[in-house]
């Protein structure tokens, strides 16, 4: 069967051959002269009156794990609720980047709610609403710290089971976070 690329190995050699040229070149001296005027020239070719100039290594940024998720919190506050609630994202210690101020909170219950029972999720330790389908979008949130806690209340309104408190920080792109 005849080669339907002929030019393809030499193509690639060459190819090769070029890249590991060029990464030499690369890492090639750098000189430092200065011409009739005062001005500094950098090349990579030396001249007469040109220095070597030593190069400070590269500057690299080590690999940073991901935050583990949290493990589902199950202590009961006040009567014995029997339920596992965990707001599953964020997770606590998570910084959300968020150019229009939501956040998405997913949240985890099980078993199934009571009959008469609901859920609340505070924001800052203030009602910020009724997750449906095991999430709830927060709007117009401020830059900065924010604590979630997802409940669960009675048919009264009382308090029977608590996930216990996240803490999330809310970035904007392009917008400084100022301490206030």
């Amino acid at each position: 069967m005849a080669n339907r690329f002929p030019l393809a190995r030499p193509l690639l050699l060459a190819s090769l051959l070029a890249t590991a040229a060029s990464l030499a070149q690369a890492q090639a001296e750098v000189y430092k002269s200065r011409d009739a005027q005062g001005n500094v020239i950098f090349s990579d070719k030396s001249s007469g009156s040109a220095e070597a100039v030593k190069l400070p290594p590269t500057n690299t940024i080590p690999e940073v794990a991901a935050p583990q998720g949290q493990a589902p919190s199950a202590a009961p506050v006040g009567a014995a609720g029997g339920y596992t609630l965990a707001i599953v994202s964020p997770v606590d210690g998570q910084t959300v980047f968020s150019a229009t101020a939501t956040l998405d909170v997913g949240v985890s219950v099980a078993p199934a709610l009571q009959p008469g029972h609901s859920l609340r999720l505070l924001l800052d330790g203030a009602p910020a609403g009724i997750p449906q389908l095991g999430s709830i979008t927060l709007e117009g949130l401020s830059q900065g710290t924010h604590t979630l806690e997802l409940q669960v209340l009675d048919a009264n309104g009382e308090l029977v089971q608590s996930s216990g408190t996240v803490s999330v920080h809310l970035q904007r792109p392009g917008r400084p976070h100022r301490p206030g």
